[in-house]
């Protein structure tokens, strides 16, 4: 009973602050509603350009300061929805004497291109044009609206930064606006809109519902919109899909009634159902945005449609053509199951061929097998004969030595000790020679193979075919598991520095990185 008590409360609580619980239900019920909208979109968009045609009207009778505040409604009703529409506008009011007599008109009309070029895309040119502005001479609403236009085009550029450096100055830019905004901002949901956004961005998300869900009865309009998507936010941060998704639709849904023909929303809840495998809607809602960014000319929003419209496209004709697919399957089964039985014979006669070349395969493979035991066992004595050699040899030697200094030969055992080190010399080129011919014989390919991993102008060529140079002998070794370099220094009798620096050189002419080229190495 008592835990009952505590859930009613709870859900109370949750209404008083005018958050609702949200579940499946509730987000396919918002999905619904956005689709009947999407099929009404061309109504709204006819719907809301009756607007611009009793503006229109009005420009006809117009003139002077009318005029110019008739054409900067027209360019702001156009600024969404068709941006050609908007410029054109603009350049009427540049052209209009009013314009030419009023630098405070200027500014705002200054700030209204950069607004309209940062929706095209062309975020340079809306940033040197907010640049030319000179804010010492203009009004606490001119330098709001400038607040406003540097925030919206530098937080697109942070979206849309390729190097994290540059993003992270965009995003300082975008805080610093956002925090004059709020300096000029009076009182009321604009300004509280921007202070939600800021405590998004400090990842604060129950602080900005606090605020939405407060403001959200009495919003309208474009502030409804923003609101819907700042919730949608603070609903992402918090680790609520449901809400994040329900929150989405009514965003796109609200764009869309309204005519709004760039907007954020849609493509962002198109992706995420892709994501979930609803590939109908999503492959629709794409459609529906691509569609309004092309008519608005909105490149940032084709651009960000374009990026996963070619994967969700691609999964949607799948779909269709593994449901048309069913369809033949189903209208052709009775004629399919007179085929099973020649598809059947036919398949157990491949499968009885493949078994024979399989074991055609097998029997080489183990030909081969037993070659290369044979040549194992037969290098494996030979290498113990010549251990046997190097033995007799050095005991020979040092008998010979022991029976010097028993004579006191003393000038003969000096001469025999300096003679050592060019028999050792000689013994180490002997076995390196025998090395090389060794692994050439297990690996007769090795030289021409590694030499296509290098590029064509540093390939080795040999001196002469059954010798190694110190190069391919270090890859050798790694070839066949010595990849220490100082156990590679000490089979070779060179320095640590000097094995790698032969590593290193061969490996920077290769055509493949370090972890490709040492993978392909172990596979010659």
């Amino acid at each position: 009973m008592r835990n009952l008590i505590l859930l009613v409360i709870l859900t109370a609580s949750l209404s008083l602050h005018g958050q609702p619980v949200l579940n499946a239900d509730s987000v396919r019920s918002a999905l619904g509603r956005l689709d009947k909208a999407i099929e009404q979109k061309y109504d709204y968009r006819s719907h809301r350009h009756s607007h611009p045609d009793s503006l229109r009207l009005v420009v006809t009778m117009s003139e002077g300061r009318q005029l110019v505040d008739t054409y900067l409604e027209l360019a702001d009703h156009y600024s969404r929805i068709q941006t050609d529409s908007a410029l054109y506008y603009l350049n009427q009011v540049v052209q209009n004497t009013e314009y030419k007599q009023d630098k405070d008109l200027q500014q705002r009309v200054t700030i209204r291109y950069a607004d309209v070029y940062a929706v095209v895309g062309l975020y340079t040119t809306a940033t040197e044009t907010l640049r030319s502005i000179d804010l010492s001479r203009a009004n606490a609403e001119t330098r709001k609206a400038y607040f406003h236009a540097c925030r919206t085009v530098y937080g697109w550029m942070t979206d849309y930064a390729s190097l994290t450096d540059v993003a992270q100055t965009y995003r300082d830019l975008t805080q610093q606006y956002r925090d004059s905004i709020l300096a000029y901002e009076q009182p009321g949901i604009g300004r509280d809109i921007v202070l939600a956004d800021r405590y998004l961005n400090a990842e604060q998300p129950d602080s900005a519902l606090a605020i939405l869900f407060a403001d959200l009865p009495r919003a309208e309009g474009t502030e409804r919109a923003y609101i819907y998507y700042n919730i949608a936010e603070s609903y992402r941060q918090k680790g609520m899909p449901d809400a994040y998704e329900y929150y989405l639709a009514l965003t796109a849904r609200d764009d869309i009634e309204r005519g709004v023909n760039e907007y954020a929303a849609l493509p962002i809840l198109a992706t995420l159902l892709f994501e979930q495998g609803d590939i109908n809607r999503a492959y629709a809602y794409m459609t529906c945005s691509m569609e309004d960014a092309n008519y608005c000319k909105a490149r940032l929003r084709s651009l960000e449609a374009g990026n996963i419209f070619p994967i969700i496209d691609r999964a949607y004709n799948n779909k269709v053509k593994e449901q048309r697919r069913r369809e033949r399957i189903f209208l052709y089964t009775l004629a399919l199951l007179a085929l099973l039985l020649v598809a059947a014979i036919f398949y157990l006669r491949r499968l009885t061929r493949k078994v024979a070349s399989s074991r055609r395969q097998l029997a080489r493979a183990n030909r081969v097998l037993t070659q290369t035991d044979k040549l194992k066992e037969e290098y494996i004595a030979y290498y113990l004969g010549e251990c046997r050699s190097y033995i007799e040899s050095f005991d020979t030697f040092r008998r010979s030595l022991l029976r010097m200094a028993k004579h006191k030969q003393t000038d003969d055992l000096l001469k025999e000790l300096i003679k050592s080190d060019s028999l050792v010399e000689d013994e180490q080129q002997r076995f390196l020679s025998q090395f090389d011919k060794a692994f050439l014989d297990l690996h007769p390919q090795f030289v021409e193979r590694f030499n296509a991993m290098l590029r064509p102008e540093a390939r080795i060529e040999l001196r002469r075919r059954d010798t190694l140079t110190t190069e391919l002998r270090i890859f050798a070794l790694i070839r066949l598991g010595v990849s220490d370099t100082a156990e590679i220094a000490k089979f070779l009798n060179y320095s640590t520095a000097t094995i790698y620096n032969y590593r290193s050189r061969v490996r920077n002419t290769s055509i493949y990185n370090k972890e490709e080229f040492e993978q392909r190495l172990m596979a010659l």
